[in-house]
């Protein structure tokens, strides 16, 4: 499952998100116990995603810098 936090929010706003998306994850997971990535966080959330149990994060700007 992947998930995107709003646009330009607060850390805290953004968590709250991916907590209801890990709750989510975790009843879609007893239907079908196959689906076991839970993609959420980017370069600039992927603290709070990590700590919502995200077990797979998309880093390109902390990688590779800003698009110019």
């Amino acid at each position: 499952m992947m998930v995107i936090s709003e646009n330009n929010i607060d850390a805290s706003t953004t968590k709250l998100q991916f907590q209801q998306a890990q709750r989510l994850f975790e009843k879609i997971k007893k239907i079908n116990d196959e689906i076991d990535i839970l993609s959420m966080g980017m370069s600039s959330d992927y603290h709070e995603a990590i700590s919502c149990n995200s077990n797979m994060v998309r880093l390109g700007t902390v990688i590779f810098g800003k698009r110019t």
